[in-house]
């Protein structure tokens, strides 16, 4: 008896740790922060705060997460529209960690492997030492019908974006004059700052090949700065010749560059970007490297006609194709596509044609709502396994209306009405004056008075 009397209590032990774990002290720890749902996993071992509980949601809460947040010591991301998450599953796991930088003043989502998070949301930067911020998108000044201000106090820079590409922020330069005994002005910019030579370098180089690039960079502040230099994407073909240093006041420094490709490298283009930190401010240089075969059968050049256009425009370039081998007459494909600079495919499009020695064609693509930015048309011509690939660069670029002074608006508006109330008053007139003539014509021939 006091055996089954015993099995009934451990049966009713297990009942009780399987349902009330803590009752009795049994608490399964995790080794790191996971959806412990049996289907999609979340990592997100990096956040902390106020970020979304993602551990109990299931797969179908995963499709529909409004307001979800995500927050570090450095800073926190509030999403404005719902988020599914489980479009962006990759091996029944969606890895935030890996795909999301929320660092001092520095916030980047890898889009390409998170699309669903591309969406407008509002971001905090914290512990920040500026007096009068102003947001930076890609390393540059962002426009405000992508990133508005909300509030900058304590430190807490709150801004509200469009999407998604690199955010930081930099001290709004401020200009001091200041008289000279002579009587002249003079002008100084406060804040740490540096400026490049250059924001784009296009390397054309074989297998096997290499090439010498520079980048100069130059303290425009008034403090030494620490400069860093990293290559993101193109890693393999770049060797940065100093990727960490210190700058004075008004020095210079030429950074030399070794792009190469090796003997067995893929003949493509490649994109890439090389990001320069400097205290507070991040400069993007973007990279285009096209690889071509060491004895090619084709050669490709692409033009874009527009090098500037706007959302929901058409992107229309000159392609050009030589044949450079013996057989004439040959069927080839023709493929072109437009790329972001991490080298993310966004449009495409493919036919096949006949090329004897030469053909030019001019093609296009139009692109949908893009973040404003710069980005490659991309072109590549294949026969069996042997292609040849070019691109060339052009800006997405939205045009802001002007404002118009409330003022004058008014007084445009006022001036439009007596417009048309005077339009509307000479009609009027002139439809009363012809009904009395009709009128008088009418009685004299009655009475056959002339009326005056």
């Amino acid at each position: 008896m006091r055996k089954e009397a015993l099995i009934i209590i451990i049966i009713l032990l297990i009942a009780i740790a399987a349902v009330f774990p803590k009752i009795i002290g049994l608490v399964i720890h995790t080794p790191s922060r996971v959806s412990v749902d049996t289907g999609i996993i979340v990592v997100y071992n990096n956040f902390l705060g106020e970020t979304t509980n993602f551990i109990y949601l299931n797969d179908s809460q995963l499709e529909n997460i409004n307001n979800m947040t995500l927050e570090t010591s450095r800073g926190k991301i509030i999403f404005s529209e719902t988020i599914n998450l489980s479009q962006d599953v990759n091996d029944n796991i969606v890895n935030l960690d890996n795909n999301i930088n929320l660092s001092y003043n520095y916030i980047y989502i890898n889009t390409s492997a998170l699309t669903s998070l591309d969406k407008p949301a509002v971001l905090y930067l914290y512990n920040l030492n500026f007096t009068n911020p102003r947001i930076l998108r890609n390393g540059e000044v962002c426009s405000q019908s992508i990133c508005q201000i909300i509030n900058y106090s304590g430190g807490i820079l709150i801004f509200s974006v469009s999407g998604f590409f690199y955010y930081s922020a930099e001290e709004t330069p401020v200009e001091i004059y200041s008289e000279t005994r002579e009587g002249g002005g003079g002008r100084n910019i406060l804040p740490s700052s540096f400026t490049l030579d250059k924001n784009l370098i296009k390397v054309t180089i074989k297998q096997g090949e290499t090439q010498e690039e520079t980048l100069k960079i130059t303290n425009t502040g008034n403090n030494a700065i620490n400069i860093s230099i990293e290559a993101q994407s193109i890693g393999r073909f770049v060797a940065i010749s100093e990727d960490f240093f210190n700058l004075k006041p008004k020095e210079s420094k030429i950074i030399n560059l070794g792009i190469f490709a090796k003997d067995d490298e893929k003949p493509d283009v490649y994109l890439g970007k090389l990001i320069i930190k400097g205290k507070d401010i991040i400069k993007i240089v973007n990279i285009i490297i096209e690889v071509k075969e060491r004895k090619p059968l084709f050669d490709i050049q692409t033009s874009v006609i527009d090098k500037a256009v706007q959302p929901n425009e058409e992107v229309r370039a000159k392609i050009n194709i030589k044949n450079m081998g013996d057989l004439e007459h040959i069927d080839i494909l023709l493929y072109y596509a437009i790329k972001d600079f991490e080298g993310n495919i966004l449009f495409f499009k493919d036919e096949s044609m006949f090329i004897g020695k030469e053909i030019s064609v001019t093609r296009g693509i139009r692109i949908n709502e893009l973040p404003d930015g710069k980005y490659a048309f991309y072109s590549r011509v294949s026969y069996n396994n042997i292609s040849a690939s070019s691109s060339d660069v052009f800006e997405v670029k939205r045009i802001e209306m002007p404002k118009v002074n409330s003022n004058a608006f008014k007084i445009i508006i006022i001036i439009a009405f007596i417009t048309l109330v005077v339009i509307i008053l000479d009609k009027i007139i002139k439809k009363i004056y012809s009904i009395l003539r009709n009128l008088k014509f009418k009685f004299r021939l009655r009475f056959g008075k002339k009326i005056k």
